[in-house]
């Protein structure tokens, strides 16, 4: 049976320094609506459960290969470099049949009948529950391709062992990659970047040497080798965007309304899950968003990674 076609959605991103509030860079993407995609699908009968995640390097991934890279008496300091690929999921190869997505109505097409047209997707597209994993499987076999060998039970994580001794490696956030090497082994990042340029249209972003990577900032000391990791640009551009008033002078803290004691563990043991269907208030939506902006659930649950499949083991596993 064909699939009835999809409502979609324009999503928007504008970011801005928070600072100076200047334009870095704006964005619009058209994606299917997937919430309303799959009760369409359920409806029809044509709905089928498929892996919905892409693999991401969690919190403490990311911080232990970063502190890998550091230097200390012992040795020297290896090099780092960020790619970006661009349009991600559309490059992914999809293992659905394809799918039927509706313009919109700043879009609307209509054929000689008066007969609404679509797009059809062949390949995966952002707001489909599957794309995720299409995206991570696409990655997974170039990555190896180029010669890079998955960590064990780890697969966020990548190892490229080097002729004459060491060990390049290589994680990855859906599709915002870190790789480090050691100095003499440039060719190996290189040869990866010129892989992928060929593999993804050119439409990679390279950045030798980063200052920051996914809202960390990334502070080398030039002596001893260290290296230090904050978050504090991060936290203040999303403190300025949705929670201004705690940046007031003095902060506008709401410390009256707080409830503590026998007071608070009642209204916590009070609370009730919202019913799945229900819109979310503006409150609700404001944490979400904060949430989503400072990843945190990463940093205290790592179950609750983008990619359940990484982040559990107790060993690397180099």
């Amino acid at each position: 049976m064909k699939q009835k076609p999809g409502p979609s959605v324009l999503q928007r991103r504008i970011k801005t320094d928070p600072v100076s509030k200047r334009l870095i860079k704006r964005k619009s993407r058209l994606c299917i609506a997937g919430n309303r995609q799959k009760d369409i699908q359920q409806a029809t009968g044509t709905y089928q459960p498929r892996q919905t995640y892409a693999d991401a390097a969690d919190d403490l991934l990311i911080k232990t290969v970063i502190a890998d890279s550091a230097g200390s008496p012992r040795r020297s300091a290896k090099k780092r470099v960020k790619i970006d690929i661009g349009n991600a999921y559309g490059r992914g190869n999809r293992k659905r049949p394809s799918a039927y997505m509706l313009l919109g109505r700043s879009l609307r097409r209509v054929d000689e009948s008066a007969v609404e047209l679509c797009v059809e997707l062949n390949t995966p597209h952002y707001g489909e529950e599957p794309s995720g994993d299409e995206w991570t499987c696409t990655l997974d076999v170039d990555t190896r391709v180029v010669g890079w060998q998955q960590a064990e039970a780890v697969p966020a994580l990548y190892y490229f062992l080097v002729p004459g001794g060491g060990r390049a490696t290589l994680i990855r956030v859906v599709d915002d990659i870190l790789l480090t090497y050691p100095v003499e082994a440039r060719s190996v990042a290189e040869n990866t970047i010129a892989k992928f340029n060929e593999f993804y249209d050119n439409d990679v972003s390279v950045c030798w040497d980063p200052d920051s990577f996914v809202g960390y900032a990334i502070i080398d000391d030039p002596v001893t080798g260290a290296v230090t990791l904050n978050m504090a640009s991060h936290i203040e551009h999303a403190v300025r965007q949705y929670v201004p008033a705690l940046l007031a002078d003095p902060p506008q803290r709401p410390s009256a309304s707080l409830q503590k004691g026998e007071s608070f563990k009642s209204l916590a043991d009070s609370m009730r899950h919202t019913p799945a269907k229900a819109p979310l208030l503006p409150s609700q939506t404001q944490v979400q968003r904060i949430v989503g902006a400072l990843r945190y659930p990463e940093k205290v649950l790592p179950i609750l990674t983008l990619g359940l499949r990484s982040s559990l083991a107790t060993d690397l596993h180099f």
